[in-house]
């Protein structure tokens, strides 16, 4: 009996072994299903170790508790019924095509259009995969459409206008933007044709799309209203190609040919009927058709954000760390690098943190770390050593002090964001009523405009006034209307109603050449005299190289006129010029970013005509104009890293100096600006941290605060341990904290500042510590080191009767290099505080003459 009861037990024991075994597997190939495609293709790769036991309990069990994610951006969302999707009409690239609008006209049924040629692109029943930076955080892809197509149009124009002897003339499409109106229920394209020649009046076209689903069939409603534009012509009748695949056509219009439809004056209906999709959409080529092993595990994190193969990023390179330790035990090393994977760290190459990985398991970062050692060699450099040019030796050396870790002294801060409202800040611009507006960099691409913002906590307000815009990072107001910058367009907002909700997304420029790369931003915007400028990002592969091939414009700065829309290039030779402010009296203040022919990031004046260095792959060798030198440069990893929108104090104790975000540096950098002759000039300073999350938007306030906007994505596209959002007010008190005030170039080397006197007693020759020099030499390799790296002495110090200024006599200093200056820590004010910031860093352009030369 007893034996019988031991089997029956042990069968059910089995069997409940089984069905847990059945979950464990099920459940596991769910949670695969929801993770991003690399990560997918990068765990069912042939070189995948499977995680231990230990990994495996810590994946479960993230499974029924999963760790918190980030905000996606859904605050104040307007669902419309029927959809399938909010914001239901969206702007992005997709399937490689840059410019496209696209509506979710019911759940799984979605239509798209190429805006560039104001053309049906695909109707089809499925989704959008959102991929991309924006969307899941991955660099180098880009939505695509998934799901069975009922229709496919060929790549090209289908407008054109009906001659009179039964030709048809192909029209020239101009966007115009789209409309969203009845609540935000319909939604409607719009744009003009022009036939070619002064005497045939310009046509506006209104499309709006609609989905028919009847039983056993599909229909796409396309309405057309059409209306002449501009001065008085002949009209010529407007044809549209109909795009191939439907059983059946039905219209009011008429149809010339079985795929070319006449519209008529006024509108126009036309109904195509699907009793079936037409073919399954094929995906685009993944990682998989690509990589393998820990090459996909590499790609699948975001390691190539902050690491080169064979060049430095932010990080060392794979090829500098399997140097470095290529005498040392392989086990050991495997297991204290996979920890650094795991765990992140800081102080081996560079004050710089690298990030943690906790989502990766430890069997993952040990293989990783496997294929970075086995990284193929190349020509062995000795260590920090880079590259040399012209005889010149190149160092990444640094030694710098820790970078401030909290709030400026003069500075009181504020979170101005109501319960569940985490907006990725990517514009900000004051309303003339007052309200503060703001873009988010998410994948709603939203606006939102915020009441209150100044008071107490219960009088904030903050509503969602536009959405589904195309990662916009940038946005300007002149007068009441509203502009923003678009990655791909600048588009002005239109309120008809009064209800507080866009009704028009106008499109004001998009002249200038784009493709689907995830690099390509469009960044602004500054409005000066009746022009909008902003900024064009270079396309770039993940990792930080530049695409062999680059568009017209890229790496620009333009403005558009608001008179009638015209666009020019005023300077050339960006990167990633993430950041535009305002000099009075100078122009346009732009920071890059660095990269190939790009040694550091900088703070630059963009004049009519000027080039700043960066050019791409194929302009290797060809000749380029002279680059004007910058305000100002910032050392990679020491003061800058990902530096963002400047803006000049109009007020308060730094009155006249230059403020600046970094993502990655972190908190808030200061600039003090010289001019010698017609050279400007600056110092720059650490200013301020302990902020929720990288600083990437600054905006003064009336009253002189500092609204700070903050934003963060994976890789070095964050501040590391912050939030990946953040919208703060700075007060500033009466007076600066005691620091070095400003530094300046004179004949006999610098002087130096100080917001108060130095304690009395003070000892001039004993206040420096360190002072180096060196210059820059643009390659193309990722960044650039430090030539010319000499220490400089000061001959003499003496300090004014006021005991603010410190008089240094420096042999040596040359323009075209960086000097960097550090104070002692020991140095008091006659007050008895210490120094919040001991370092400057000072670009030198132009030397003063010497008084009375």
């Amino acid at each position: 009996m007893w034996i019988r009861k031991t089997l029956r037990l042990l069968g059910l024991l089995l069997a409940a072994a089984l069905v847990i075994a059945g979950l464990i597997v099920g459940g596991y190939r769910w949670w695969l299903s929801q993770q991003s495609e690399r990560l997918q293709e990068a765990i069912e790769s042939p070189g995948f170790q499977a995680p231990s036991g230990m990994e495996l309990l810590r994946m479960l069990s993230e499974l029924v508790f999963p760790p918190s994610q980030h905000e996606v951006g859904a605050y104040g969302r307007r669902p419309i019924a029927g959809r399938g999707h909010v914001p239901w009409v969206m702007r992005s690239s997709l399937d490689g095509r840059p410019r496209m609008l696209h509506f979710a006209l019911a759940p799984e049924h979605w239509i798209s259009y190429a805006t560039e040629i104001g053309s049906l692109y695909q109707f089809w029943k499925g989704d959008i995969a959102w991929r991309g930076a924006v969307y899941d955080t991955s660099h180098g892809t880009e939505p695509e459409s998934r799901g069975v197509a009922f229709q496919r149009a060929p790549d090209r124009n289908g407008w054109g206008f009906l001659e009179p002897t039964g030709e048809t003339r192909p029209a020239r499409v101009e966007y115009l933007g789209h409309r969203v109106s009845d609540q935000g229920a319909r939604a409607a394209l719009r744009v003009r044709l022009h036939a070619g020649d002064a005497g045939t009046a310009p046509v506006e076209v209104e499309e709006t799309p609609e989905i028919l689903l009847e039983a056993g069939r599909t229909g796409l409603l396309r309405r057309f209203r059409l209306r002449p534009s501009g001065d008085a012509g002949r009209a010529l009748p407007v044809t549209l190609r109909l795009p191939p695949g439907a059983e059946e056509v039905e219209t009011d219009g008429t149809l010339l040919l079985e795929d070319l439809l006449q519209l008529r004056e006024g509108d126009t209906r036309v109904t195509s009927w699907f009793g079936s999709p037409a073919f399954e959409i094929p995906p685009r080529p993944g990682l998989r058709a690509l990589l393998s092993g820990a090459a996909a595990l590499i790609q699948a994190s975001d390691c190539v954000t902050c690491h080169g193969e064979r060049e430095r990023v932010v990080g060392p390179s794979h090829r500098e760390i399997a140097l470095r330790y290529a005498d040392q035990p392989r086990d050991a090393v495997v297991e204290e690098l996979a920890r650094k994977v795991l765990e992140g760290g800081v102080g081996t190459w560079g004050p710089v943190p690298m990030p943690p990985h906790p989502e990766l398991t430890r069997s993952a970062a040990r293989a990783m770390v496997r294929a970075i050692l086995d990284t193929p060699e190349g020509e062995p450099l000795p260590e920090s050593v880079v590259a040399s040019a012209d005889g010149d030796i190149g160092r990444y050396d640094f030694d710098v002090e820790v970078r401030p870790t909290t709030l400026h002294p003069s500075l009181t801060a504020r979170r101005i964001m109501p319960e569940g409202f985490t907006p990725k800040v990517g514009g900000l611009a004051w309303h003339p009523d007052g309200r503060l507006l703001l873009t988010t960099w998410d994948a709603d691409g939203a606006v939102f405009a915020v009441e209150g913002w100044n008071g107490p906590a219960e009088d904030l307000r903050v509503r969602r006034i536009a959405e589904g815009l195309h990662e916009p990072l940038g946005i300007a107001t002149v007068g009441d209307a509203i502009y923003v910058m678009q990655k791909q367009e600048l588009t002005r907002l239109l309120d008809h109603d009064g209800d507080g909700w866009t009704d028009e997304y106008r499109a004001v420029s998009q002249a200038w050449a784009v493709t689907s790369n995830f690099h390509e931003f469009g960044f602004g915007l500054v409005h000066r005299e009746g022009w909008l400028y902003g900024t064009l990002s270079v396309c770039v592969l993940p990792g930080g190289k530049s695409c062999p091939e680059q568009t017209r414009d890229r790496g620009s700065a333009f403005r558009v006129s608001l008179a009638d829309g015209r666009f020019e290039r005023v300077a050339a030779g960006f990167r990633t010029p993430n950041g535009v402010g305002w000099l009075e009296g100078a122009g346009l203040l732009v920071t890059d970013n660095q990269g190939d022919w790009l040694p550091a990031s900088k703070l630059l004046l963009a004049t009519p005509g000027s080039f700043h260095g960066w050019r791409g792959p194929a302009q290797r060798d060809a000749p380029l104009p002279r680059a004007d030198p910058p305000i100002a440069w910032l050392p990679q990893n020491e003061v800058g890293n990902s530096p963002t929108e400047p803006v000049v104090l109009g007020s308060g104790p730094y009155r006249g100096q230059v403020l600046f975000g970094d993502v990655y540096n972190g908190g808030i950098k200061r600039l003090s600006l010289q001019r010698v002759g017609e050279r400007w000039q600056g110092a720059a300073f650490h200013f301020t941290a302990g902020l929720e999350g990288g600083v990437n938007r600054l905006l003064e306030a009336p009253d002189g605060q500092l609204v700070v906007g903050e934003v963060g994505s994976t890789g070095n596209w964050n501040d590391i341990g912050k939030a990946w959002f953040g919208l703060e007010l700075l007060r500033f008190s009466d007076g600066a904290a005691f620091e070095p005030f400003t530094v300046e170039v004179t004949a006999e080397g610098l002087d130096v500042l100080f917001t108060r006197p130095l304690a009395v007693g003070s000892e001039p020759p004993a206040a420096v510590t360190h002072l180096k020099q060196w210059h820059y030499i643009p390659t193309e390799i990722y960044g650039g080191p430090k030539f010319g790296l000499v220490d400089l002495e000061v001959r003499e110090a003496r300090l004014s009767a006021d005991r603010r200024t410190l008089h240094l006599a420096i042999p040596g200093i040359e323009t075209g290099h960086v000097v960097y200056l550090r104070l002692d820590r020991s140095l008091r004010s006659d007050e008895g505080e210490p120094l919040w910031v001991n370092e400057a860093w000072v670009t030198v352009n132009a030397i003063p003459e010497p008084d009375g030369a």
